[in-house]
């Protein structure tokens, strides 16, 4: 990442617009940047910062704290940043939400923020999230990481320094991506956590498996006990196993047992069951017989005790018949006389009382009526009050109204101001939506541009997919061509075996020749070869010598053999000539396409990776068109609501023009209430008020009502009374006539009575009395006696049928039946107890079984996976025992702080004179868990000790960091993958080195900065500024801090 522009606009010290043209100071090369102290030297980095990520450099400050105080209420804080990144240009805006106050009417009112990312296509980003996250992908780092690589900030890499763990752990697993060795070993424990549980979960299930087995014998609960009390192995496995098939045959056999015994059991019941059916019938058809003969018994003897009632009987009928309609008329009319005897005597006593009564009421009436003259006082009285009381009521509506008017005028006051406020807030929202629209000014030619990114951006995606699919048909060549080669070569090793097999045995048949014809020669003889007679040493014949056959055959085999070499040799070289050339034409290509990021090597990834690039650059087009198409549809919709906005201002303000017209008519009206109401009370001084006024009329009208009642029901008790005199006189003559009558009346009626007695043959009233009975006791005795009758016949008849149906028979023992059916119950329902526990034992047993055989499969290979990821996890987390606790991401970030020092070195050692070099402390002296990993130590070549980095003196402690700094800058730029910062800021520091050490400083930053980096020295070190030429001088003043360049 390279600056090429920053503009700061009302940010920190800086009131107005400053403007940075980093491109003036170079590609290369240090630069100073000086001024007074507190002027914002340091600001420049936190607006470069806050440009990319959204919050300045340091955590101390927050983003409204970045606002200038100098800056006028209306100036936007914003920083524009304009940096290149692979010979790509880019710009990204941000500016700072804060508050103002309102231009109309109190308060304050928010400036919204934003950000804004253009892209070398001309598409933007314009959400503040996307823009920050885009940022870190372009340039590699977040805002973390950028903070550390390109700002060495004074006391901050003296952290780095001195810190031997967390910190400098972490910085390195985010710069060379080692969280995913990391993640390699959270996926090792994971797995291996795993592999522990299952196969403690397996052994869990064996050990339950096995305490479920229901075993009745001891011998075989001792061995399951034995089982369960040692680990589980696949060996127990298998013995238990065993166990419940031997428990589950055992169980099997004893079941059929029982089985038979409950089927022979059953059987015998059944047939018990039918006799029992048939005694029982037979004992009930006696017993029936005995029971009717008994009950026709009794009733023969219940005939001659039942004579006394029936002679009763017939008396009460008489009596019923002949007399009882004298008898009850003969009554009825002695309680008559005695009715009206009785009533006639307790009136002439009332009628005596009441005469006494009327004589004391006539008197209270009397006097009562003397009060007359008082109730027509009240009444005047009362008339009087009440023409007082409407003047109340008309005061009472006065006073009302007046509230009412006040209430009314508080209300058009409230809504006078509510009006002036939505009148303010209308005008805020017309003066943002114009500020809105004259942000999207142009937005039609973005979207025109927008478009052509978006076809570039398609065609280069269709280019690069026919690259990849080239390239996998090169990469398919080249397979065929080495597969080839392989046949080749293993053709040519044929060739070369068979090749050799035959030329041995063409030399062990040569050398058989010479043995055989050896065999044939005779001392004296000449030789048939060289025609000496003499042979002291003969060729000896070898053993299994070859044939002539054997020979021609593996002569044979030869010549086939290099045929088919030669045939191979001219495949394969055909091959790897057509993939060499798709090589060479897709390497082409790809450079073609690729530019600089060309990799001969990885031209494939390459090339996925320039198609994910174009994708996600695509996406990105996409987004930023469907973003542009929105903010069009956003000016529109802006620009109606700017032109509703002014015709809602114009209908409000006639809204308050009106609203004002009313609150003065209304202040008008309350005027000439209160002077009506002041009027009216003077007039109503009597009473305080209309409530006592109408208090006073009811305490008249209390009083005249109670006079008047009192005087009233005086006069009705006394009309009362004489009207109960006249109506008992009457009712003393009436019934004095109806006594007489009754008296007549009963002296008839005795006669009557007493001739019917005669007749129906009753000596006397007594004996009439004593034969009478009540309907229900007559009705009672009447059904008694045809009961008797009837149940004495039906007897009869029922003795008959259940003799006839015994016919003979006898009692059957039902107890001895009985109980040997119990007997055969027993046996039954024993052996099918018995057997449903053996059948709940076997198949339980065996559900347990099949578990153990399928846990019997899976148990070895559970085993060595656990003991497998075990040991890997161990490796991996640095577990092992006996060996420093090293986890293998540390160990691989040891390796790169290494590499980092190596870098460090070679600066540290230069601008120490070759008096300091750093070493990491070694790892036979880490801690037991690893810890201090990146602790650094210091060798000194003048003592030629090691010391810790705590002992250097404050310029020695700068000139370590800074060193580190710009090694780990380094490593991290040649690493494949790396981040590559071509600037790099330096705040202070220098200040602790003497004019010696400070040389060599600046010499070293400046062979590190060559032509390519640009590196910003922030001091104010005087020396510094006469040993670097090019400048930029911040200058502090009364209206804020201003920037300048030299060069």
């Amino acid at each position: 990442m390279r600056p090429v522009m920053l503009e700061i606009t009302a940010f920190g010290p800086f009131r107005g617009t400053e403007k940075i043209d980093f491109s003036k100071l170079g590609r290369g090369g240090l630069y100073l940047i000086t001024g007074d102290t507190g002027a914002g030297k340091t600001t420049i980095f936190d607006a470069l910062t806050y440009a990319l990520y959204g919050a300045p450099s340091g955590d101390d400050r927050t983003g409204k704290s970045l606002r200038s105080d100098y800056s006028d209420p209306d100036e936007q804080t914003a920083v524009t940043f304009t940096f290149e990144v692979r010979d790509k240009i880019y710009s990204v805006k941000r500016w700072l939400e804060y508050e103002v106050e309102k231009k109309r009417g109190e308060g304050t009112t928010t400036k919204k923020g934003g950000a804004e990312l253009t892209l070398p296509d001309g598409s933007i980003i314009d959400r503040d999230r996307e823009v920050a996250a885009e940022i870190s992908r372009i340039i590699g780092v977040d805002r973390g990481r950028f903070k550390q690589l390109a700002m060495i900030a004074q006391g901050e890499f003296r952290k780095l320094l001195t810190d031997g763990g967390d910190e400098k752990k972490q910085l390195m697993s985010d710069l060379f991506g080692t969280a995913v060795i990391g993640k390699f070993q959270d996926e090792l424990k994971r797995q291996n956590d795993e592999a522990e549980a299952a196969l403690s979960s397996a052994s869990e299930r064996a050990k339950s498996a096995i305490s479920d087995l229901k075993i009745i014998d001891e011998t075989e609960k001792s061995e399951a006990d034995a089982i369960l009390e040692g680990d589980i192995t696949p060996e127990s496995l298998k013995t238990a196993e065993e166990l419940a098939r031997r428990v589950i045959s055992r169980d099997t056999a004893l079941g059929r047992q029982n089985a038979e015994i409950k089927e022979a059991a059953s059987n015998r019941s059944a047939e018990l069951i039918a006799a029992l059916t048939a005694g029982r019938q037979t004992n009930e058809l006696i017993v029936a017989r005995d029971k009717a003969e008994a009950e026709l018994a009794r009733l023969k003897s219940e005939e001659a005790e039942s004579k006394p009632e029936k002679i009763r009987f017939e008396a009460a009928t008489r009596a019923r018949s002949g007399v009882r309609e004298f008898e009850s008329r003969y009554g009825g009319l002695v309680s008559d006389l005695h009715n009206t005897q009785n009533s006639r005597d307790k009136l002439a006593k009332e009628h005596a009382e009441n005469e006494q009564k009327a004589g004391k009421i006539k008197e209270i009436m009397l006097k009562a009526e003397e009060r007359q003259p008082r109730i027509n006082e009240l009444d005047g009285e009362i008339a009087r009050i009440k023409g007082l009381l409407n003047d109340y009521k008309t005061l009472a509506a006065y006073n009302r109204r007046v509230e009412e008017l006040r209430g009314e005028i508080k209300e058009s006051k409230i809504r006078k101001e509510n009006m002036e406020k939505e009148i303010a807030d209308e005008i805020s929202q017309r003066d943002t939506l114009a500020a809105s629209l004259a942000l999207s000014e142009g937005i039609g030619e973005k979207i025109i541009k927008n478009e052509a990114s978006l076809n570039n951006s398609e065609n280069r995606i269709n280019v690069i997919e026919t690259l990849i699919s080239e390239i996998e048909s090169a990469e398919e060549n080249e397979r065929e061509a080495a597969r080839l080669n392989e046949e080749y070569r293993i053709s040519k090793e044929k060739y070369d075996k068979a090749k050799s097999d035959c030329d041995m045995l063409e030399s062990a048949f040569l050398d058989a020749q010479a043995g055989i014809l050896a065999e044939k020669l005779e001392d004296g003889k000449p030789c048939p070869v060289c025609g000496s007679t003499s042979h002291p040493a003969p060729a000896i014949l070898p053993e299994g010598m070859p044939t002539q056959d054997s020979v021609d055959d593996a002569r044979v085999e030869k010549d086939k053999l290099l045929t088919l070499t030669a045939d191979a040799a001219e495949i394969s070289g055909a091959a790897n000539s057509k993939a060499e050339s798709s090589r060479t034409a897709v390497e082409a290509a790809a450079k073609a396409l690729l530019g600089d990021a060309f990799n001969k090597k990885e031209i494939k990834s390459g090339a996925s990776a320039a198609l994910d690039d174009e994708r996600q650059n695509l996406d990105r087009i996409k987004a930023t068109a469907e973003l542009l198409q929105k903010r069009q549809v956003q000016r529109q919709e802006e620009l109606q609501k700017a032109q509703e906005t002014e015709k809602r201002l114009e209908l409000l303000r006639t809204a308050q023009n009106r609203i004002n017209e009313e609150l003065a008519s209304l202040e008008a009206k309350l005027k000439t209430g209160e002077e009506m109401t002041s009027d009216l009370k003077e007039k109503l001084s009597e009473f305080p008020s209309g409530a006592e006024a109408e208090s006073a009329v009811k305490k008249a009208e209390i009083e005249r009502r109670d006079l008047a009642t009192k005087i009233d029901d005086c006069r009705n008790s006394y009309n009362a009374v004489l009207q109960q005199l006249s109506a008992a006189e009457g009712r003393l003559d009436e019934l004095s006539r109806r006594a007489a009558e009754l008296t007549s009346a009963l002296a008839a009626a005795s006669e009557r009575y007493h001739s019917a007695l005669a007749a129906a043959g009753f000596a006397s009233e007594g004996e009439y009395l004593r034969a009478s009975m009540s309907d229900d006791d007559f009705k009672a005795l009447k059904q008694r006696i045809e009961i008797h009758d009837k149940s004495l016949t039906e007897a009869s008849a029922r003795f008959g049928a259940a003799q006839s149906a015994v016919d003979g028979r006898t009692l059957t023992d039902i107890t001895s039946l009985e109980a040997e059916k119990s007997d055969a119950d027993k046996k039954a329902q024993t052996a099918e107890l018995l057997l449903g526990e053996i059948n709940a034992r076997v198949a339980r047993n065996s559900d347990r079984l099949d578990i153990l055989n399928a846990l019997s499969a899976e148990y070895p290979a559970l085993t060595k996976r656990r003991i497998m990821l075990d040991s890997l996890y161990r490796t991996a987390s640095g577990n092992l025992r006996g060996k420093a606790k090293l986890a293998f991401e540390t160990y691989v970030q040891m390796k790169f702080m290494d590499e980092i020092m190596d870098q460090a070195n070679r600066r540290f050692t230069r601008m120490s004179g070759g008096r300091f070099e750093m070493r990491r402390r070694p790892a036979e002296e880490l801690s037991s868990r690893g810890k201090n990993a990146f602790a650094v130590d210091i060798f000194d070549s003048y003592t030629g000790k090691t010391r810790e980095v705590s002992t250097l003196s404050g310029g020695e402690s700068f000139m370590a960091s800074l060193s580190l700094a710009l090694g780990l800058s380094d490593v991290v730029s040649m690493r494949s993958g790396g981040v590559r910062l071509n600037s790099l800021f330096i705040d202070e520091g220098f200040g602790t080195l003497d004019r010696e050490h400070l040389s060599r400083a600046v010499g070293v930053l400046s062979d590190l900065a060559g032509v390519d980096t640009s590196i910003g020295v922030i001091s104010h070190i005087e020396e510094l500024a006469s040993s670097i030429e090019k400048k930029l001088i911040v200058t502090r003043g009364p209206d804020g801090s201003h920037i300048r360049a030299e060069f």
